[in-house]
C-alpha cells in the first residue's frame, strides 16, 4: 500500500513538473521578397528590411518561433498562399482577400514625389500637375489621393526603378514618384547623389502594408495574438523605430 502512495506521488510531483515547464514555442516560416531594399532583403549579416524586423518583432511577442526565408516575389506569394508561410510587406486587394487573411495594418509606407534639383514643380494641388510627365511603377495603386492625382498628370509608367531615376536625370521626367524609404539608399542602389534631387513636402499617397497567410489554415489561427502585438508595437513606439532605422546595405 505504501508502495503504491508513493508511485502516485512520484507521478504527480512528475505531472506538476511537466506542467512548469515553459511552453515551447510554435515554429513558423516568415516570408518575402528577397530584394525590395529597404523593405525586406538579404543582408550578409541575413534577412532584414523594415517589413521584416516588424513582422518579425510582431511574431515573435505573439510568442512565435520565427525563420526567415526569402525569395523572388512571385514564388514568396505562392508559398503563403499555400498555406506553408506568413508574407510580410503585401498589399490588400479584394481578389487577394478571397485567399489570404491579413493582418492589422503592419506600416504605411509614405510615397513621394521627387524632382531633378533646380528643376522643382509647384504642389500645393492636384492642379499644379497638369500636363506634367511623371513616372511611377506599373501597376501600382496608392490610395484615392495618387488616382486623383492621375487625372491630372500625364503617367509614364515602368517596371524598373533604376529607368525611373534615369529619365528623371535626363529630363525626360517633371517628376517622379518613389517610397520614402527608398531615397537614403539611392547613392548605393543607383549611383545618384541624393543632392542632385529635391523630394517635394506633399506625399502624393500611401502603401499600406501587412502581413498575410492562407485562409482557413492553422495559420491563420494565429492573427488575433499577432495584431495584439502589432497593435502594442504601434502604441509603444516600435513600428515607427523600425521603419525610420537606417538598414546595412547588403
Amino acid at each position: 500500500m505504501k508502495k503504491m502512495r508513493l508511485i502516485v506521488l512520484l507521478f504527480t510531483m512528475l505531472l506538476l513538473a511537466l506542467a512548469s515547464l515553459p511552453a515551447k514555442a510554435q515554429k513558423v516560416v516568415l516570408t518575402g521578397g528577397h530584394n525590395v531594399i529597404p523593405v525586406m532583403y538579404e543582408s550578409k549579416a541575413g534577412p532584414t528590411g523594415f517589413a521584416i524586423e516588424i513582422a518579425r518583432t510582431a511574431m515573435e511577442r505573439a510568442g512565435l518561433e520565427v525563420e526567415v526565408k526569402l525569395y523572388p516575389w512571385a514564388r514568396a506569394v505562392a508559398i503563403a498562399k499555400h498555406g506553408d508561410a506568413f508574407i510580410t510587406g503585401f498589399s490588400y486587394t479584394e481578389t487577394r482577400a478571397h485567399d489570404f487573411a491579413y493582418s492589422d495594418l503592419l506600416v504605411n509606407e509614405n510615397m513621394i514625389l521627387v524632382t531633378r534639383n533646380g528643376h522643382e514643380i509647384p504642389f500645393d494641388r492636384a492642379e499644379d500637375l497638369t500636363g506634367r510627365q511623371i513616372g511611377y511603377l506599373n501597376g501600382s495603386t496608392f490610395g484615392p489621393e495618387f488616382e486623383n492625382l492621375k487625372r491630372y498628370f500625364n503617367p509614364d509608367p515602368d517596371t524598373q526603378t533604376s529607368r525611373r531615376i534615369q529619365k528623371l536625370m535626363m529630363g525626360r521626367l517633371d517628376g517622379a514618384i518613389f517610397a520614402q524609404s527608398m531615397i537614403a539608399y539611392f547613392p548605393e542602389l543607383f549611383n545618384t547623389n541624393i543632392e542632385d534631387l529635391t523630394v517635394l513636402p506633399r506625399k502624393v499617397g500611401e502603401s499600406a502594408m501587412y502581413l498575410a497567410t492562407a485562409q482557413n489554415t492553422a495559420h491563420a489561427t494565429l492573427m488575433t495574438r499577432i495584431n495584439s502585438a502589432i497593435n502594442e508595437m504601434h502604441a509603444d513606439g516600435t513600428v515607427a523605430a523600425l521603419y525610420a532605422r537606417k538598414y546595412a546595405y547588403p
